[in-house]
């Protein structure tokens, strides 16, 4: 669902739908609660609801800050898997001249292709949690590479096996980057997440202040700041889509190299 939403709507109507959508509501609901009970039985609410008031907000807060700082933290570590991977590219691009022909010719070949697709396929495809054949295909034509200097009995004479473990880090990266796109935050977590904001501006109908205008500012505050951090974990949580995401950009600096080295 909440891929859907940053895959098919657009940024602005996502922001004024879950920001200004939740002020509008509290404030109709806060309006109606005050025209519809006199002021002396609200009076009479507000110290017990402030009690239990504070212990709801505490617990509410601290699970957000938690699930910021997880969601924030994981989008931290999926650029960097990024970012190792493109590097990783482009140091086999350059291990490709210490083969002998024709493997060099056909593992440049291999890796121009991967990094094209990469960035030409599979950045809008992990955005919707899937992958691309193409990139499927040029990483098989990478290792096809390897297995024939292998049957060739050449893969020995390269220097420390550099040759095996340059691809072995581009597969288990793009692995990784692949699963990261996949990952979300269970339905249950997000149940607690709305339900928890629903109860704690919940709890602001019970409170009353004799100047209307300051209570209708203070729920409306105090909810656009909910609304704000659960928006924000909505975009954090899908690191390859939304307004918040991973850019293609290593991959496309490595492919600038590539065609560079390449003399293209």
């Amino acid at each position: 669902m909440i891929r859907y939403l940053l895959l098919n709507v657009p940024d602005i109507v996502l922001t004024i739908g879950v920001i200004g959508g939740s002020v509008l509501l509290m404030l109709l609901a806060t309006r109606l609660i005050r025209k519809r009970f006199p002021e002396h039985i609200h009076n009479a609410n507000n110290e017990v609801a402030g009690f239990i008031f504070a212990a709801v907000a505490v617990i509410y807060g601290v699970m957000l800050a938690f699930v910021v700082i997880v969601v924030w933290q994981t989008l931290e570590e999926t650029h960097n898997i990024v970012a190792n991977e493109a590097n990783a590219v482009v140091d086999l691009y350059r291990f490709s001249w210490e083969l002998p022909s024709p493997y060099d010719t056909t593992l440049r070949s291999a890796v121009e292709n991967y990094t094209l697709a990469t960035v030409n396929q599979e950045w809008d495809a992990m955005a919707r949690g899937t992958s691309s054949p193409a990139v499927d295909v040029a990483l098989e034509d990478i290792w096809g590479v390897y297995r024939e200097l292998h049957r060739a009995k050449l893969a020995s004479q390269l220097s420390d096996g550099s040759l095996y473990e340059s691809i072995q880090n581009i597969s288990n990266a793009r692995n990784l980057r692949l699963n990261e796109s996949r990952t979300e935050i269970p339905p249950l977590m997000w149940l607690l997440l709305w339900g928890g904001g629903i109860l704690m501006l919940g709890f602001t109908l019970f409170f009353r202040s004799p100047n209307e205008r300051a209570h209708l500012t203070m729920v409306a505050m105090l909810t656009a700041v909910v609304a704000v951090v659960l928006l924000l974990i909505m975009e954090l949580d899908i690191p390859f889509a939304g307004s918040i995401h991973i850019s293609s950009k290593p991959f496309e600096d490595a492919l600038q190299t590539i065609q560079r080295l390449g003399g293209n």
